[in-house]
């Protein structure tokens, strides 16, 4: 299909010669100040910390290689990261996939740079890669292990292809091939589509030509787009599912499902604080993009003003959590470097270019400043409850086992319950049917990790009460957040207990005193074990003392737990947003 030509560009016609007295040096302090947050960002990745979806991310590629992922949406990254398992657990493992997303993270940075030249100097666009990499959600959740670290870079490759002086075939085709492995990444690049289609429809011509015939061109163009960008998720997704072991359990009126609960069923603006976080944080980026807005509307750069609506998802998008401001802010960081030119060709004209060149390093120093604020405010270390925790799991159960937790913490276990997330905590609740009692009868799951307080067995307040009285009834506290199948309970003197246990296999007895299990004396340590289909012992105290006796049944094969002087609690595993 032939590219209208009207909409060819030609470089030159984008620039004044005002536009480019920018001094190098100036470009120079913005460059070094962007390697300076990129290096803070590699060492901060072993400090910020880790949230649940980055585990969940990695329980994907777990998933993939023991061969029951049974999602095609959403995890078609898998294969990129099967090297992961290697370098040790779960912590060194996220950190490992961390590393790959810093790279991204300094790819996006680059990439905006170029989507900014398309519209001021080189040197002057280096203020809109600063701008993007000293915002607060940036800095902490730039380069995390989610999607959105991939989508970020892949969505400045769309842009700067199609933003190319003379938008041929060739750069049409590469956008939309970046489109649709974006597409394949996570769904939620669809967001990008009102943009795109603002990019080809503004891309301005290099010759004149009638409205009708640049329309028609402008037409072809998002076909063509549209044909090439559909072609490559979807070869994407079937190479993906080909790989995949166990039916897809994804259907349309799943993705039905999630684009009605994400866009549809959401009040206007419905995170609010985020954005909140982010003006109060990063109030000089915003001023800056807000002006660049208003500049390039003057200056008549249709196709950077577009970028602002890089930020409209936070007006509808349920899931405009902080991560997603790393794909938001991305386009939106290039009108920063077009309002600070803009303003200093202004200051040129009627000052001169030494003091004009003055205003664009003054806005780098407080860029810059404001960044070193926010590394400083991240230095602590957020991870020490989560290496502790992890470590210990692995002490306790050297065997993968099934379990129950919140996300996913352990990907090298098998997860036995739904992802707890806000949503999928809603889901549940309106479906109203409990899953504790099928994990324990299908699963076994001798470890319980309360890394979230939703799975507090004392006190969580979002399960259904039949779920919350199995939690309480079948675990019992074994090393900070962690829980092992058991019971506990008080004999009373003269009186016989009957113990129900979670399921069949070996538990281990913890009593100062020797009692008696089904009328067989038993002492500290010994190990009972229960058939198949039998749960139930009776307990009673081999020796009338007068007084209560606490008793414990423990699962046998949990090992002992880490002799640390830092326990973690839940509260210390995830921080908030």
């Amino acid at each position: 299909m032939a590219v209208s030509e009207s909409y060819v560009t030609a470089p030159p016609a984008r620039f004044s010669s005002a536009y480019s007295t920018v001094p190098r040096w100036v470009g120079a302090l913005a460059a070094f100040a962007c390697l300076l947050l990129v290096g803070a960002k590699v060492l901060l990745i072993w400090r910020i910390n880790v949230n649940w979806d980055e585990f969940y991310f990695l329980s994907h590629v777990h998933s993939l290689l023991r061969g029951d992922l049974a999602f095609v949406l959403q995890t078609a990254y898998t294969h990129l990261f099967v090297w992961l398992p290697a370098l040790g657990n779960e912590m060194a493992q996220v950190i490992g996939g961390r590393c790959v997303m810093v790279l991204g993270l300094a790819l996006t940075a680059w990439l905006i740079w170029k989507l900014a030249s398309r519209w001021v100097s080189r040197e002057a666009a280096v203020i809109a890669p600063l701008s993007y990499l000293v915002t607060w959600h940036v800095l902490r959740h730039g380069a995390s292990f989610r999607a959105d670290s991939l989508l970020a870079p892949l969505t400045l490759g769309v842009l700067c292809f199609l933003t190319q002086p003379g938008l041929r075939n060739r750069s049409l085709a590469a956008a939309a091939a970046c489109f649709g492995l974006s597409v394949a990444v996570t769904a939620k690049a669809v967001l990008l589509a009102p943009l795109i289609v603002l990019m080809v429809i503004l891309h301005p011509p290099a010759s004149a030509g009638s409205l009708g015939s640049r329309m028609l061109g402008g037409v072809r163009q998002l076909i063509l787009f549209g044909v090439i960008a559909a072609g490559t998720a979807g070869l994407a997704l079937l190479l993906h599912r080909l790989s995949l072991t166990v039916p897809d359990i994804a259907n349309g009126q799943t993705v039905s499902s999630l684009a009605r609960k994400t866009l549809l069923e959401v009040p206007f603006l419905p995170r609010p604080q985020p954005l909140l976080t982010s003006w109060y944080e990063d109030r000089l980026v915003w001023l800056l993009i807000v002006s660049g807005a208003v500049a390039s509307l003057f200056r008549r750069q249709y196709q950077a003003l577009a970028c602002i609506v890089s930020l409209s998802p936070v007006l509808f998008y349920r899931n405009a959590f902080p991560y997603y401001y790393i794909v938001m802010f991305a386009p939106a960081c290039v009108l920063a470097a077009l309002a600070v030119d803009f303003l200093r060709a202004h200051v040129e004209r009627s000052r001169g270019v030494k003091i004009a060149a003055l205003l664009p390093a003054l806005v780098i120093v407080v860029l810059a400043a404001q960044g070193a604020r926010q590394v400083g405010a991240l230095r602590e270390d957020e991870q020490v409850g989560e290496r502790a925790t992890i470590a210990a799991v692995h002490q306790i159960f050297p065997q993968p086992v099934p379990y129950i937790d919140h996300s996913g913490m352990m990907a090298s276990f098998v997860k036995v319950n739904f992802f707890m997330s806000t949503w999928g905590v809603e889901n549940y609740r309106a479906r109203g049917v409990g899953f504790m009692q099928e994990a324990l009868e299908r699963y076994r799951p001798p470890l319980l990790l309360v890394n979230h307080g939703v799975l507090n067995p004392d006190a969580g307040k979002r399960l259904l009460a039949q779920d919350q009285q199995l939690l309480r009834d079948s675990y019992v506290q074994y090393w900070g957040p962690i829980r092992v199948a058991g019971k506990a309970m008080v004999l009373s003197p003269g009186a016989q207990t009957v113990a129900h246990l979670p399921f069949a296999g070996r538990y281990r007895i913890e009593s100062e005193q020797p009692i008696l299990v089904d009328g067989v004396s038993r002492a500290q340590n010994d190990v009972i074990t229960l058939a198949e289909n039998d749960t139930d012992v009776t307990l009673r105290q081999a020796q009338e003392s007068g007084s209560s006796l606490k008793v414990r049944l423990v699962w046998a094969d949990a090992g002992p737990p880490p002799d640390a002087a830092f326990v973690p609690s839940t509260a210390s595993l995830y921080t908030s947003l």
